[in-house]
C-alpha cells in the first residue's frame, strides 16, 4: 500500500494514533500530518482507516528513533496547551522515563527565555528604517533556514530552538528600530498570536523528518518562509503603534509565509553560503545543549548572536 520504508511507516502509524486517541482528528492535527508527508500526502486517508497496534509500531523503533518521534507526539498532544489523559498514556508507552520536565517541556512552554541587549537605535528615515528591517528579514530568515537543516540526530528538536531563538531576535530588532524594546514575554506573546499554535508546527517540522528525501529540505524551506513571516507581520504590527487585532495579526503572517516560501528559493545562494559560515557553529551550539554542556539561555544568546 505505501512505499515509505517501515520504520518511517511505524513512526506516522504512532502519531497518527495518537491524533485519533480522541476519536476526534482536530484539523490541525490533520493539516500537521499532511504537510509533513508532503508528496506523500495522498496515503493519509489509508493511514487513518488502518486499525493501528501502538505497541507493535513502537517496537519497530529503536530507543534513538522512539526519542525522535516522541518529540513529534508530544507537541502534537499538547499543541493546545493541554494533553488528554489517554494521549499522555500513548506517549509513556512510547517513551516511559521522558517526562514534561525534558527539553520538550522547555522548548513548548518557555521559548524565547532570553534576548540579547539591543544595540540599534530607533530610526526616524521611514526609507532607512524600511531598509534596515528588510535586510534584518532576510539575515535572520536566510539563519533560520540553516538552522531549520542543522539538527542533532536523535535530537532534532533542537533544530527547532535554534529556528524560535532567532524568531525572537528578529521581533526584538525590528521593534527596536521602531522604537519598542519588547521583553521576553511579550516576544513570546507576539510569536504565539502570529503563527497560531507553535507546537504544531515544530510537530510538523519534525515530522517531516520522517519521510525520507524529504524531510530536510522542507524543514530548511519552512524554517526560513516563517521567520520571513514573523519579520514582515512584526514590522506592520510595530507600524500600527502595536494596535492590531490578533485576527489580523495572524492573517499578515500566513499571507507572508506564502511569500516567504516564493523567497526562499531566490536566497538558495545566501542560504548556501550562510550554512558555509555558520553551521558548523550552530551544530556545535545545537551538540553542546543536546550534551548539557550548555544551558538554554547561553544556546539562545549564542544562536541570537549569529545574526550580529
Amino acid at each position: 500500500m505505501h512505499d515509505l520504508d517501515r520504520k518511517s511507516l511505524a513512526r506516522f502509524r504512532i502519531l497518527v494514533a495518537i491524533a485519533k486517541a480522541d476519536d476526534n482528528l482536530a484539523p490541525e492535527e490533520e493539516q500537521a500530518l499532511r504537510g509533513a508527508l508532503g508528496a506523500r500526502s495522498d496515503i493519509l486517508p489509508d493511514l487513518l482507516a488502518e486499525d493501528i497496534d501502538f505497541a507493535a509500531e513502537c517496537e519497530v523503533l529503536d530507543d534513538a528513533e522512539k526519542r525522535d518521534v516522541y518529540y513529534a507526539a508530544y507537541h502534537m498532544a499538547y499543541a493546545d496547551g493541554h494533553a488528554q489523559t489517554f494521549e499522555v498514556n500513548l506517549l509513556k508507552q512510547l517513551m516511559p522515563n521522558a517526562g514534561e520536565g525534558s527539553l520538550m517541556g522547555e522548548v513548548f512552554g518557555e521559548m524565547v527565555d532570553t534576548v540579547l541587549p539591543g544595540r540599534i537605535l530607533p530610526e526616524p528615515d521611514p526609507a532607512k528604517r524600511d531598509q534596515e528591517i528588510l535586510e534584518d528579514i532576510v539575515k535572520y530568515s536566510t539563519l533560520a533556514g540553516v538552522a531549520g537543516l542543522t539538527p542533532v540526530p536523535g535530537v532534532a528538536i533542537i533544530a527547532d530552538l535554534a529556528v524560535v531563538a532567532l524568531q525572537g531576535k528578529l521581533v526584538h530588532d525590528i521593534g527596536l528600530y521602531w522604537g519598542h524594546d519588547l521583553d521576553s514575554k511579550a516576544i513570546r506573546g507576539f510569536l504565539g498570536v502570529a503563527m497560531g499554535s507553535i507546537g504544531i508546527r515544530i510537530a510538523v517540522a519534525n515530522l517531516a523528518r520522517f519521510v525520507p528525501g524529504w524531510g530536510m529540505a522542507f524543514a530548511g524551506a519552512t524554517s526560513f518562509a516563517s521567520t520571513w513571516a514573523i519579520g514582515v507581520a512584526a514590522d506592520k504590527w510595530f507600524a500600527a503603534g502595536r494596535e492590531m487585532e490578533e485576527t489580523e495579526i495572524g492573517d499578515l503572517f500566513k499571507k507572508a509565509q506564502m511569500q516567504g516560501r516564493a523567497e526562499y528559493s531566490s536566497h538558495q545562494s545566501a542560504i548556501d553560503q550562510a550554512k558555509a559560515a555558520h553551521g558548523a557553529k550552530l551544530e556545535a551550539l545545537n551538540t553542546a545543549l543536546a550534551a548539557g554542556e550548555l544551558d538554554r539561555a547561553a544556546y539562545e544568546q549564542q544562536v541570537a548572536a549569529l545574526g550580529d
